[in-house]
């Protein structure tokens, strides 16, 4: 009946049976704090791996940027260094062209020399025997030189020279 003294003893009765099903409730709750703890433990685990991750890819970009300042310091080296190698060819080229010009070039006159010349005559009778061009030689003999020399001097008979051929020339 619903007795103050009734609605004592239920109320008493409901607190009895509350704390009697609280076992339910602490299972429940021991699994939940269970389960609970297993996320924790791997979402530590996954923020460990991503922090290692992190770590090996800084680690990455380090090694990285470090490969790359060598390697663009090797490639300024090599660059300077094939720089100096070309010049060192063309002062080498330069040079070689000059030591051809000497090497064929009388040095009193200017005018080709007699190694010049042979050069010349094979390459122009090479034509000649190619083609059947004609072929012309002119030979030229300065009379009386050596008693240019012998009257005169040496340095005369040089100026005399070279006055011939700058005639030859024009």
């Amino acid at each position: 009946s619903p007795t103050p003294e009734h609605q004592r003893a239920v109320a008493l009765l409901d607190r009895y049976l509350a704390v009697m099903n609280i076992s339910e409730s602490l299972e429940a709750h021991e699994m939940n704090e269970r389960q609970l703890m297993e996320r924790y433990v791997v979402q530590r685990s996954q923020r460990t791996l991503l922090l290692a991750a992190v770590l090996v890819a800084a680690l990455l970009a380090l090694a990285s940027y470090v490969a790359l300042r060598k390697h663009r310091s090797l490639a300024l080296r090599l660059a300077a260094s094939h720089a100096q190698v070309l010049a060192q060819q063309q002062a080498l080229q330069a040079a070689n062209e000059a030591l051809e010009r000497l090497s064929q070039t009388d040095g009193l006159t200017q005018l080709a020399n007699r190694r010049h010349f042979d050069q010349a005559l094979q390459r122009e009778h090479g034509r000649y025997q190619h083609t059947g061009a004609a072929l012309s030689l002119l030979l030229l003999d300065v009379d009386d030189f050596k008693s240019v020399n012998d009257h005169y001097g040496h340095a005369v008979g040089d100026d005399y020279l070279r006055a011939v051929a700058r005639v030859l020339e024009s």
